[in-house]
């Protein structure tokens, strides 16, 4: 019964698979100044390993989004140096200063409970949000997704995982011409 209740509430039935983990830290390398977007950071499993990646870098501003209410409390607690927002990661236009341009980009959100017309407009928002040269990492369980993603992030890589439930990772790098 706990499972389908975090799945209802936060898209979750488990914590992510360390293979899934591993697969997301071998892509974060990071320069002097980054700005981090987090989309669904949950208790901080991604937020932890990408913050210990951070070492050695000057300037770091990372947005973690999430809308539990407990979640956020944990985060706040947990993670002194990044900014809480205890909102859905589909209001950062409003909730990030207008300026700020993402090194990375990473999403746990459960995809699969919108529709489409709000995905494209998400991915359309974190393209525009994102540096030349910056990075998108979507964790997801959803196969269906696949296309859809690849039609609107060109070049995506995915790497799949065979757990219960299927894992996928889509990896997406923005080159500005």
């Amino acid at each position: 019964m706990n499972y389908f209740l975090r799945l209802l509430t936060s898209g979750a039935i488990r914590k992510t698979p360390k293979q899934v983990l591993d697969v997301v830290v071998a892509e974060l390398v990071f320069a002097k100044t980054i700005n981090i977007i987090e989309a669904g950071a949950g208790h901080g499993e991604i937020t932890s390993l990408v913050l210990e990646r951070t070492t050695g870098v000057q300037e770091l501003n990372y947005y973690a989004f999430e809308i539990d209410e407990h979640a956020c409390a944990y985060l706040k607690q947990t993670f002194s140096n990044i900014h809480v927002l205890p909102e859905s990661a589909f209001n950062l236009d409003g909730a990030i200063p207008a300026h700020t341009k993402a090194t990375l980009f990473i999403s746990s959100v459960p995809l699969s409970f919108y529709k489409r017309a709000v995905l494209k407009t998400f991915f359309s928002t974190i393209k525009n949000r994102l540096e030349k040269n910056g990075k998108i990492i979507i964790v997801f369980s959803a196969p269906w997704l696949i296309p859809f993603l690849k039609r609107h992030l060109p070049g995506l890589k995915i790497k799949s995982f065979l757990t219960f439930p299927f894992y996928f990772v889509g990896i997406y790098n923005h080159s500005v011409k």
